[in-house]
């Protein structure tokens, strides 16, 4: 089964939208994909999902916060990378790399313009949500 690391944005856009990012979710719920994330990883969705521009699509849902977060931990083989990594342009975006290193994923999902830069870390491939469908089929 695929092993994929989401970026946050990815994981948000899921949750609370229709569209390439909720059908990757909606085939981790099939069993079809594995999510890999880490603590360092939920901890920037919780601290997104708690920005005032998320909370009618938050309301939309009728599902709490906490309720979204833990809709993802249980989708997901929550990883503890015992590495730190230094690549990116964007110093924040290391946690998905650390993530996918230590989870020995085959992806690592984004629409991060730093991570896709970088099209590849350790022989993962860094692609679009798009393109991740596109493999999956």
């Amino acid at each position: 089964m695929p092993r994929l690391v989401l970026d946050t944005n990815t994981i948000i856009s899921g949750l609370l939208w229709d569209g390439n990012e909720a059908t990757l979710l909606r085939k981790a719920e099939q069993g079809a994909i594995t999510i890999c994330t880490s603590q360092d990883i939920m901890i920037e969705v919780a601290s997104v999902l708690q920005r005032a521009k998320f909370s009618d699509a938050i309301s939309r849902t009728n599902i709490t916060q906490a309720m979204l977060l833990a809709k993802v931990i249980l989708l997901s083989d929550v990883i503890t990378p015992n590495i730190t990594i230094h690549e990116c342009r964007d110093p924040e975006d290391n946690k998905f790399l650390e993530c996918a290193q230590a989870a020995d994923a085959d992806y690592i999902v984004s629409g991060d313009t730093d991570l896709l830069s970088l099209q590849a870390y350790h022989g993962i491939p860094i692609i679009t949500t798009g393109k991740a469908l596109t493999l999956l089929q």
